[in-house]
């Protein structure tokens, strides 16, 4: 069964680098049509998307500021079921989908018994620097509880059934409170191994603790502020739906907190962003950071 034309892709960006080019020369080829959300990217980065858009047809909306991922999502995705799409195929600007990703994707869900109560179809993610076409794939589907949110399909359908991304979490963790929104509601997730994205390090480095490899993720502390605050968020509302992932985030949280002190730099002001965000979190402060002290928003 040909998918292609059923599915529309929302790739969000934030002053993107060249590499992004590669990206979207690999998603033309698998998707119907391309929006692109920039959330508020310099003057540079903004020529630089409205050339590739106008070179390839795709199209760019345009906000003003940084609206948070789970707002551009979701406008990128309201204009995706205007226009009558059935699939919603979710990217960071790092991505790159690899070939037949999509159709491997497709060709699983239909030897799903049950595709009614599937509502998103995740891919496999690598790394760009491990992965190699020699590497030997895993055909199997797996069901999952959640994914991060590069490289899905979703069912257009299921806004209507649980409602759109939560968007007072702004960025972080956006991702994994919709899946377990999408199983609250009795609907499932499945992973499918053959299909690969694509996606970059970032700013993760490996560290060297006793003959181990230990990895930090060397996030900002403004972005550790959200992890630790919408944790918050998802603790308060899963963990009697889900005991069990939330018991196994409480240890990841834990585990960062001690990669943060060991390993990385400007640990001292990561700290205190987490515990700002645990407060915050606590008392339901939620949104854009508030920097009271500067008294902007």
């Amino acid at each position: 069964m040909e998918y292609k034309k059923d599915v529309c892709a929302i790739v969000i960006t934030y002053n993107p680098d060249k590499d992004m080019a590669l990206g979207m020369n690999s998603l033309l080829k698998q998707a119907d049509n391309i929006i692109i959300v920039d959330n508020g990217s310099e003057k540079g980065q903004v020529s630089f998307l409205k050339k590739i858009c106008s070179e390839n047809k795709i199209d760019l909306i345009e906000n003003n500021t940084n609206v948070g991922i789970a707002k551009a999502l979701n406008i990128g995705i309201k204009e995706a079921i205007a226009r009558g799409y059935k699939w919603i195929l979710t990217l960071d600007q790092d991505s790159v989908l690899t070939d037949g990703m999509i159709d491997k994707m497709f060709s699983s869900y239909e030897q799903i018994n049950n595709k009614d109560e599937v509502m998103i179809i995740a891919p496999k993610n690598i790394e760009k620097e491990k992965f190699s076409t020699d590497i030997i794939l895993d055909d199997k589907v797996i069901e999952v509880l959640t994914e991060i949110t590069s490289g899905n399909l979703v069912k257009s359908e299921v806004f209507d059934k649980i409602g759109f991304f939560e968007e007072k979490l702004f960025i972080d963790l956006v991702d994994h409170e919709f899946c377990l929104r999408i199983n609250k509601h009795g609907f499932k997730i499945v992973k499918v191994l053959n299909a690969v994205l694509l996606h970059s390090l970032g700013e993760t480095k490996y560290n060297n603790f006793f003959g181990k490899k230990v990895s930090t993720s060397n996030h900002s502390a403004l972005r550790r502020y959200y992890m630790s605050r919408n944790r918050i968020y998802i603790w308060k509302n899963y963990s009697k739906d889900f005991p069990k992932w939330i018991k196994m985030d409480k240890k990841l949280f834990l585990s960062e907190i001690l990669r943060i002190i060991l390993f990385e730099k400007k640990k001292t002001e990561k700290i205190r962003m987490i515990i700002r965000g645990l407060m915050d979190g606590k008392n339901k402060i939620y949104g854009k950071y508030c920097d009271k002290n500067k008294g902007r928003r």
